[in-house]
């Protein structure tokens, strides 16, 4: 492997981790905004139903 190659590709290595990373921390945004919004509407049925049974069953 000549220098331009390993130069490319830790570059591309680099590049693809801070991609990686971006795209987890918007994930991680959205689904908090989302949450979020969702919970001042009253919140999703099915998982406060869930959430209920799972209380009851202990």
């Amino acid at each position: 492997m000549n220098k331009q190659n390993l130069k490319t590709f830790s570059s591309s290595f680099i590049g693809g981790i801070g991609w990686a990373f971006g795209a987890s921390i918007g994930f991680a945004l959205l689904i908090t905004i989302l949450s979020y919004v969702l919970n001042l509407l009253g919140g999703l049925p099915l998982a406060k139903n869930a959430l209920n049974y799972l209380q009851t069953v202990k």
